[in-house]
């Protein structure tokens, strides 16, 4: 059910929740290279020698770069597709063993990571910010609450960010990505990034995926505040008398 009744809340402008989402990724995007950096990569560097991973990886492309580059000065316009391939397969066996994506130390930091900050940014600062809020929610001025108008609960934000933000927007599309080669498994993937973002504008209430697993709506808070279950029952009984009261003063005038 889709509605709004508390208030005079309406729902957050679509390029409001884009803008604010361009906010949350810059500012995660620079506390993920504080942390990791700084942080995490020293205190493991320690225990698994990953700076040399690293060093190896360095090592490997700068070998694959100077193969290609002296394969392009002896053969000119006319270089063979076939020796590039045969470099190319060669610099990939080299590198898995060492490379990011490949290598499980590496992997697991930035991951888990990402992780940290995913679930600090997306779930436990907007419970502790007013109206579920995360940083750029907050400074556009939008809000999360329930279809109703009233406030989310702790179990709203549960279902909103891990299991429809984290593990269907995120974990699904980047296991049929990277796991699943058939192109038209990678086309639906993508599909998934691209339905959740065009229901924004066009569905009623501008509720996404999460929104609905979530039953949450993105609200304009910038005019009208979100309620409380008994701040907006109070609110309608308060409407309500000032309807009857109106009434019965156009009465009066008319008999007159």
């Amino acid at each position: 059910m889709d509605y709004l009744n508390a208030g005079d809340l309406t729902k957050a402008p679509f390029f409001r929740r884009l803008f604010a989402w361009i906010v949350d990724l810059i500012i995660a995007f620079i506390v993920f290279n504080i942390l990791y950096t700084f942080i995490i990569f020293p205190i493991f560097d320690k225990q698994w020698n990953l700076t040399e991973l690293e060093k190896k990886i360095e090592e490997i492309q700068s070998s694959y770069n100077q193969a290609m580059s002296e394969l392009s000065e002896s053969m000119g316009s006319e270089i063979d597709s076939s020796l590039v391939m045969d470099l190319y397969e060669d610099y990939k066996q080299q590198v898995e063993p060492y490379s990011v994506e490949y290598n499980p130390k590496i992997f697991a930091l930035q991951t888990g990571t990402t992780l940290i900050i995913g679930t600090i940014f997306s779930f436990i600062i907007p419970l502790w910010l007013k109206d579920g809020q995360t940083i750029g929610k907050k400074i556009l001025k939008i809000g999360v609450a329930k279809p109703d108008g009233t406030k989310i609960s702790t179990a709203n934000m549960v279902r909103r960010y891990f299991i429809g933000a984290f593990l269907i927007e995120t974990v699904l599309v980047y296991v049929l990505q990277t796991f699943i080669a058939q192109p038209m498994v990678q086309m639906y993937s993508f599909v998934i990034w691209l339905f959740t973002a065009l229901m924004v504008p066009f569905f009623p209430l501008g509720r996404c995926i999460h929104d609905y697993i979530g039953g949450t709506v993105v609200v304009d808070v910038s005019s009208a505040e979100i309620m409380t279950v008994e701040e907006k029952e109070a609110y309608l009984k308060a409407q309500d008398q000032f309807t009857i009261s109106d009434n019965f003063i156009e009465g009066q005038v008319t008999e007159k």
